[in-house]
This record gives C-alpha cells, structure tokens and sequence, in this order.
C-alpha cells in the first residue's frame, strides 16, 4: 500500500485564495481590469513610437546638418573665432549665403573653409589690370569697355582686387560660369577667398550656414 503524497498547504491555501477571488470580481472589476490592460499595451506601442521617432529625427539630423568650430578672423564682425555654428547641407546656395567648402586644387590640408557668397552663375564681370568689376546681373547691355570707367558702372557694380596670376587667368572670361561662385570673407583685409583662389565650384560646397550655438549668448540665426 502506497503512502498518499501531502500536498503543500500553503500553495494549496494561495490556489484556493485565487479562485476565491476570482469568484467574487464583478464585471464592472474585470471591466476595469481590462482597461487598465489596454491602456499599458497602448502606453508600451507611444514609447516604441516615441523612440522610433527619435532615432528617425537623429538619422535626419546627421545626414542634413553639421556642426563646425570658427577658425580664424576671416569672417569678423559676423563671426569670430572659436565660435560654433550649424550648417544645412542640402540647401540651395543665393546670394550673400554664408558657405562652407573645400576649395578645388587648393592645399587645404582636409581644411574646411567659411565665406559668404558675393557672386552666383551668370553675373557679368570684367578685369582691368588686377581689379575685378563685379555687375551682380546677368544682362548687361553695355559695352565692356565701356564699363571698365567708373562714370558708366551700374550702381550695383563691386570692385575687388584679384591675385595677379589669377586675374590673368580670368581676363578672358565675362562672366561666373555655371555652378560656381565668387566668395569673400566678411574681415576682407585678413581673408584667403575668390580674390586668390578663384571660382568656388558647387560641387566644394558642403552647405548653408544657419545658426550659431556657441556662445551662448549669441545664439541664434545668422546673416
């Protein structure tokens, strides 16, 4: 004759406790029961949303903008140096942007340069001696001879001096050839641009310069 295993009375009381109280939930209980259920459920798929979210915001982030350290006095009083700034790297260049590039041909050293843009393709230009006429417009109906004398420039016209050897090279050439551009540091007496290096081309250009993060207390969209 084999001896009847005991059961554990606690786990046996803790079964009966449950059945118990099951027993005496009303509907309106498991209604509630129910709806606190769903409300964890629904609360678990907003903060897988959430996160999804976020790291889609990053991804964006990353691929469009990027952040840069001013070196240099180039660009004073707009910038200065050891500020930071944010740059958009997929928008369309205008007139008077501020750029970040790589020049083409340029020693650089992986250097990233920061100038505003003065020049876009089709403006008009002529070079008399090592000065360069910049029109800022793409008809001009007078005679380039003419122009070269202040009494007949457009109101518009800018005057820079060019780097000898580089205005010799440009003293065919009337006008910026498509997806290039002419750009100059905002500080012009202490700044290495199109004066020397020439045309920017499109393709150098890492993008449009939109806000300054640092220092704090200058913060905010610049032009």
């Amino acid at each position: 004759m084999t001896e009847k295993k005991q059961e554990n009375p606690r786990i046996v009381s803790q079964v009966a406790s449950k059945k118990k109280m099951r027993k005496k939930l009303t509907s309106e209980q498991i209604e509630l029961i129910l709806q606190r259920r769903r409300k964890e459920q629904i609360r678990k798929y907003w903060d897988l949303f959430l996160l999804l979210m976020t790291i889609v915001v990053c991804v964006l982030f990353l691929i469009n903008v990027k952040a840069h350290q001013i070196v240099g006095e180039s660009m004073i009083p707009t910038l200065h140096n050891g500020d930071r700034i944010l740059i958009k790297k997929t928008q369309e260049v205008q007139r008077y942007d501020i750029v970040t590039f790589t020049p083409d041909g340029n020693d650089s050293q992986g250097k990233t340069y920061i100038k505003r843009v003065i020049g876009v393709p089709g403006d008009k230009f002529v070079i008399q001696g090592s000065t360069l006429y910049l029109f800022n417009q793409k008809n001009i109906d007078t005679e380039y001879d003419a122009l070269r004398y202040s009494v007949n420039l457009p109101d518009s016209t800018q005057i820079f001096e060019l780097d000898k050897k580089l205005a010799d090279n440009l003293r065919n050439q009337t006008q910026i050839p498509k997806n290039a551009y002419f750009v100059l540091g905002d500080n012009r007496k202490n700044s290495e641009d199109s004066r020397i290096i020439g045309f920017v081309q499109k393709n150098a250009i890492e993008g449009v310069m939109k806000l300054r993060f640092y220092p704090f207390d200058k913060i905010g969209w610049v032009q």
